[in-house]
């Protein structure tokens, strides 16, 4: 009995979190025309799951339980900005009830978005971003992209500069650091290669002796960074690389590591793959794969430019400014001129991935000029909306999705056999 009041409480907290279930308000269609009914399609999908004589009951239940649950967010939220906590209150309650969107990414989008308000509350959260992607995209192209050796081959085939892979840790074995590529002597950067959002990945630098040091930590025995590379290893490859060394141009905003670009490219209505907007993302001092959740500084560009907007910080709380916070190098108005070439790269890239709507292209910028890492499906709302949130112009991604979802509805109509 007391093993299933936990699985309840269990249950109950991952359904509390999960809400809206299904990414929709209370009002499946919420938010703008074009978006509604992407909304409804990614609402449809979601509870075919269910066999059909519960989706009614857990339909109504997911609805009922949003309208309790987003008011106590919203409260949450303001509770720690105090400053018109009232209207702030309605405000986030009535975008999170008709739009489904979560009360904490609304208020973060607005801060980003200043005067823009309505920009701000059109765009979705992160969860309602990936429902639609995994329901648009080509499972085929989002298992390659998922998988950064598979990427790296299809990138490759293109004639597309991507890092070299030195070794691969297979899942629940030990590397053994007296041999190649570890005795090289050079700095070699690790990473999961099934993993996103720079979570588990390590830069190894050789210190003499045996041993190693791990992320600008004091060295270590080759021993004990070997049982660490292990304990990575435990679920998933981990793929071993030589670390890129920054580029001289830029070392005064990143000596230590290299910039990196996120190039979102969109397709069209007529399955042609252009540049939607352009990041710069800037290191903290001692990091080297953070992503803006975890810390990093990114850096819209101008539209269709190669120059530089404000930087933008969102943890562990929202601010912008046209120079580096820690190093006060000056970003706003300056011009990166591998941007170009980066964007001609993501363009020949998308023909490795033509079941994907949208892609999130990440490069580095090195002395070699810049190389590709990845693709990812995934992507964020706001994030391919920096510079939107700083300029104002109106997004064209609703349309493009529509048009994306027309190509989809016509693909997988069967024409009918006529009768004998």
């Amino acid at each position: 009995m007391l093993q299933l009041a936990k699985r309840a409480r269990r249950f109950a907290a991952t359904f509390w979190r999960g809400l809206p279930i299904d990414g929709c308000g209370l009002l499946c269609g919420g938010g703008p025309t074009e978006m509604a009914r992407v909304h409804r399609r990614v609402a449809g999908t979601t509870w075919r799951r269910l066999p059909w004589w519960i989706r009614p009951v857990a339909t109504i239940t997911a609805r009922a339980a949003w309208l309790v649950a987003c008011p106590i967010r919203a409260w949450t939220v303001v509770r720690r900005e105090p400053a018109d906590a009232a209207g702030t209150l309605v405000d986030l309650t009535l975008v999170g009830w008709t739009r489904g969107k979560d009360p904490a990414t609304t208020l973060l989008h607005r801060k980003a978005a200043g005067d823009h308000r309505r920009l701000a509350d059109s765009c979705l959260d992160d969860r309602q971003s990936v429902r639609i992607w995994s329901v648009l995209a080509d499972p085929s192209d989002r298992a390659v992209a998922n998988d950064k050796a598979a990427t790296a081959q299809r990138l490759g085939a293109l004639g597309i500069a991507t890092p070299r892979t030195l070794a691969i840790i297979a899942a629940g074995s030990t590397p053994d650091l007296r041999h190649a590529p570890w005795a090289s002597g050079d700095p070699l950067f690790v990473k999961p290669r099934d993993g996103m959002g720079g979570f588990g990945t390590l830069l190894i630098r050789p210190a003499g002796a045996g041993q190693f040091s791990v992320d600008g930590a004091p060295a270590q025995p080759g021993a004990t960074v070997s049982r660490r590379l292990a304990g990575a290893a435990r679920r998933w490859d981990l793929l071993v690389q030589p670390f890129l060394p920054p580029h001289d141009e830029h070392a005064d905003l990143s000596p230590h590591a290299p910039l990196g670009l996120r190039v979102n490219v969109v397709r069209g209505a007529d399955g042609a793959a252009r540049v939607f907007s352009t990041n710069l993302r800037v290191q903290p001092p001692g990091r080297f794969a953070l992503t803006a959740q975890r810390g990093a500084l990114m850096v819209p560009f101008e539209p269709a430019g190669d120059r530089l907007l404000d930087g933008m910080l969102f943890v562990p709380g929202f601010s912008r400014g046209g120079t580096v916070p820690w190093n006060g190098a000056a970003l706003r108005g300056r011009r990166i001129g591998d941007v170009t070439e980066a964007w001609e790269m993501a363009l020949t890239a998308a023909a490795a991935f033509p079941g994907l709507p949208v892609i999130g292209f990440d490069l580095l910028l090195t002395r070699a000029g810049p190389v590709m890492l990845e693709a990812n499906w995934g992507l964020a709302w706001s994030g391919m909306h920096l510079m939107h949130f700083q300029t104002g112009l109106e997004s064209a991604l609703p349309h493009a999705i529509c048009a994306w979802l027309d190509r989809v509805e016509r693909s997988s109509i069967t024409p009918r056999t006529a009768p004998a």
